[in-house]
């Protein structure tokens, strides 16, 4: 066998990888093994993917379902949800929906008067009056036209968006 000699860059290498290794065992991330070494973060990862190593998330083992679940169940916000277990809301948003929970009321609003939680439903709109019987044949007889519309909103007080919506609604009606 004749054996081949190894250049300095090979040897450099091999040194940046056997680092890469070292500090991605002791459980640093990929980009704080970046930061550490001076690299920038898409040359470690091409490095750490080249040797086959698996990203260690700091709040990989964090997020458990068994934490969760009853913060989840009492309408607890995500926001405090992930400062109360140390991880990004961000980050507990997106592993929301892997950790199998059931679904909850949107949070809308303030909570209700005297308490943190549940929170409010949100307002229901109002219901506008139906427009007078006189007012929807004056909408009708302009035939949608855009400037007679215009005059039957200014006559009643309206914007000409809302004469348009009244006369489709009326429209729609007959």
């Amino acid at each position: 066998f004749q054996r081949m000699e190894i250049s300095e860059r090979e040897k450099g290498q091999e040194a940046y990888r056997n680092r890469i290794r070292e500090l991605h065992g002791e459980g640093c991330s990929f980009r704080q093994i970046a930061q550490v070494m001076g690299a920038d973060y898409g040359t470690v990862c091409r490095h750490a993917r080249a040797m086959g190593l698996e990203r260690n998330l700091s709040w990989q083992g964090q997020i458990k379902r068994s934490v969760v679940l009853p913060l989840w169940l009492k309408g607890v916000p995500i926001r405090e949800i992930a400062e109360e277990i140390g991880v990004p809301p961000s980050t507990l948003s997106t592993r929301i929906d892997k950790l199998d929970l059931p679904p909850r009321k949107m949070q809308v609003g303030r909570p209700k008067a005297g308490t943190s939680r549940p929170w409010a439903d949100p307002p229901k709109p109002k219901p506008e009056p139906p427009v007078p019987a006189g007012i929807v044949g004056e909408l009708i007889s302009t035939k949608g036209r855009w400037a007679e519309l215009a005059k039957v909103a200014e006559r009643h007080g309206w914007t000409s968006t809302k004469a348009q919506q009244e006369y489709h609604r009326a429209r729609a009606v007959r």
